[in-house]
């Protein structure tokens, strides 16, 4: 018997939709399932669901920074080399 994966809904495509219908004019998208950017990221939020969101009327679209922009993160992956060597 196949296993069938059920997605969590609605999309964020369907969302940006129907917030730009309720007049919401500012979105901030929290990347949850991305520890660090990249390219996957860059390309599907800050791009393909900026413009769903432009073209919903959503006029400020904000992606939150992923956890690699954050010093605390930086400083710990950066002395676990040094850590895991003493």
């Amino acid at each position: 018997m196949a296993h069938v994966r059920r997605e969590l809904g609605p999309s964020t495509e369907v969302t940006l939709r129907q917030l730009g219908a309720r007049g919401q004019r500012t979105v901030i998208v929290v990347p949850i399932a991305f520890t660090s950017d990249h390219i996957e990221t860059l390309s599907e939020l800050d791009i393909e669901y900026a413009h769903v969101a432009k073209i919903a009327g959503v006029t400020n679209f904000i992606r939150a920074g992923a956890l690699n922009d954050e010093p605390v993160r930086t400083a710990s992956r950066n002395s676990l080399p040094v850590a895991s060597m003493v």
